[in-house]
């Protein structure tokens, strides 16, 4: 029997980026998986809900695909957000009371 690797600090980060990607551009796991075959990286909903539970690791292949569906660079994917209140992103027209960003 093959002994499971549980996935790394590394991995566990940029599952939370993903996680909090998706939910702040408001996608949903199917709509995620459509854009994901559409750069030509498919994976299915099973695979992404495990990986942003931290139950499936992912490669680099699968890391660049999601950072070109989110419009970010892929290494962005294993930086933490920049606050806790608004995850980086405030919603539009409003400015965070935490750290101040603002779109």
């Amino acid at each position: 029997m093959t002994k499971r690797i549980s996935p790394g600090p590394l991995s566990s980060q940029v599952a939370r980026s993903v996680a909090r990607l998706r939910k702040q551009k408001g996608m949903t796991y199917t709509e995620l998986v459509k854009r994901l075959a559409d750069v030509g990286r498919p994976i299915p909903i099973l695979g992404l809900r495990r990986l942003e539970d931290g139950d499936r690791r992912l490669d680099a292949d699968d890391m660049a695909a999601l950072a070109r569906v989110f419009g970010v660079e892929p290494w962005s994917l294993t930086e933490p957000a920049h606050c806790d209140a608004c995850l980086g992103s405030p919603p539009a027209g409003f400015t965070c009371n935490e750290c101040g960003a603002s779109r």
